[in-house]
């Protein structure tokens, strides 16, 4: 197994761990009230998406391309390289800023008017807040080890982090720090990626990248727009979309239904997420690779290193949430206490389905990116639209019916989505021969 895929897979099933960890302390340390707090703080800090804007996900396709490309006439790679990683930072920054500011007010306005009593969430939001923007703002320079080919000791360094979060978590909520567990696992991201960033051997490369990349701010402007704007609008448009049909989910229910069907909600999507992310990891962890192939022209090889990985990716997810739904059977009938806590399992059935269709999508959108192309940015803004509807509408009855009504139009998400790449690889396989 490639080390990319290995050390990234390890990093997924420590999350698998840590979340089951989590899973099993929430019932127990959190009340029913806190628990719809905690997911819809995770759901609600998501809107660093609108800061982003996807363009993390452009920049690990333009680096890794600029990494393996030949040099350009009188533009060596090497400083287009770390001129775009030098602006990435500059704006990175800005971003960060700009998140704690609006997510800090956001998150403020949203829970002030939510029903809890004997809830401190007010001072646990601002932290979780203040930990996220520390991670947005490194986020690039992670983003740029892993586009170079050094993705299996970001992997390791990330690994590491979460471990350290993890054990910070138990200690909080076992000694009754209720919602300022939520932040445990970002706070260990902040510190400990930043010290690994500018003191790690493994992180050299960015070190030697950073303290060559300088450029006139008309250089950046021009280089930014023709190297990652192209690109990143569309990208933009997409994760945007995604958070109209991901993160939604919780909040709504949070609005609806209170904060005790909120947190059995948010409690059940966590795990599925959790583990759509880990099957996904065997495409997810090649996108570099992809890119590169793709660049060179290498067609075959590209389409069967993606088949390969989608074959993978699509059997661990399905595997996963069969095993998923098993458990929580079975946690009905043994610890009854901790299944009170999650859906019903009719309901576990609807959305691990409705997350088994989400994350093959996610896996063809990989592959498609890879081309720096974004042939599902019209399926995105529609399918949002369409799903925001569905919650909407369908939660004015009941959670099981918006449940099902999030089903069907995630079923027409996919039955687009299979299209559109079969169209796309007809297309190229045209174009590569001609």
């Amino acid at each position: 197994m490639d080390r990319s895929v290995s050390r990234t897979l390890l990093l997924r099933v420590w999350n698998i761990f840590s979340g089951l960890i989590v899973v099993l302390a929430i019932p127990f340390f959190l009340t029913a009230e806190q628990q719809g707090f905690y997911y819809s703080f995770s759901s609600l800090v998501a809107i660093q998406i609108f800061f982003e804007l996807g363009l993390s996900q452009v920049l690990i396709y333009r680096f890794a391309a600029l990494y393996q490309k030949p040099p350009l006439p009188n533009v060596p790679n090497g400083e287009k390289l770390s001129s775009l990683l030098f602006s990435s930072r500059i704006i990175y920054r800005v971003l960060a800023v700009l998140f704690f500011i609006v997510g800090s007010f956001a998150g403020l306005l949203f829970f002030r008017s939510t029903k809890a009593v004997g809830v401190e969430w007010q001072s646990p939001w601002l932290l979780l807040v203040f930990a996220t923007a520390i991670n947005l703002a490194q986020s690039v320079k992670l983003a740029f080890l892993e586009s170079i080919g050094d993705m299996h000791h970001v992997s390791v360094a990330r690994l590491c982090a979460n471990v350290l979060g993890t054990i910070l978590f138990v200690f909080v909520i076992v000694f009754g720090g209720g919602l300022w567990s939520a932040s445990a696992v970002p706070i260990a991201n902040a510190l400990y990626l930043t010290l690994w960033l500018y003191g790690h051997k493994s992180s050299s490369k960015y070190r030697t990248a950073r303290a060559t990349g300088c450029a006139k701010l008309q250089e950046l402007m021009r280089l930014w727009h023709s190297d990652v704007f192209p690109m990143q609008w569309r990208v933009s448009l997409s994760w945007v979309s995604g958070y109209l049909i991901f993160q939604l989910y919780t909040p709504i229910a949070m609005r609806r239904f209170g904060a005790v069907d909120a947190g059995r909600l948010g409690y059940s999507i966590a795990i599925i997420s959790a583990l759509a992310v880990v099957g996904s990891t065997f495409t997810s962890s090649i996108a570099p690779k992809l890119s590169c192939l793709f660049s060179a022209g290498k067609l075959s090889e590209y389409n069967a290193t993606f088949d390969r990985s989608f074959r993978q990716s699509s059997f661990i997810m399905l595997a996963l949430f069969i095993l998923m739904n098993l458990s929580v059977y079975l946690c009905s009938l043994f610890f009854p206490s901790v299944a009170e806590r999650l859906l019903p399992l009719g309901d576990i059935l609807v959305y691990s389905i409705t997350a088994y269709l989400s994350g093959i999508i996610f896996v063809f959108s990989i592959y498609l990116r890879s081309q720096q192309r974004e042939p599902l940015l019209a399926l995105s803004l529609i399918v949002s639209l369409l799903m925001l509807a569905a919650l909407l509408i369908g939660s004015s009855y009941s959670l099981s019916v918006m449940l099902l009504a999030s089903l069907c139009v995630q079923a027409f998400a996919f039955a687009w989505c299979l299209y559109i790449v079969r169209v796309n690889r007809v297309t190229l396989a045209g174009a590569f021969t001609s």
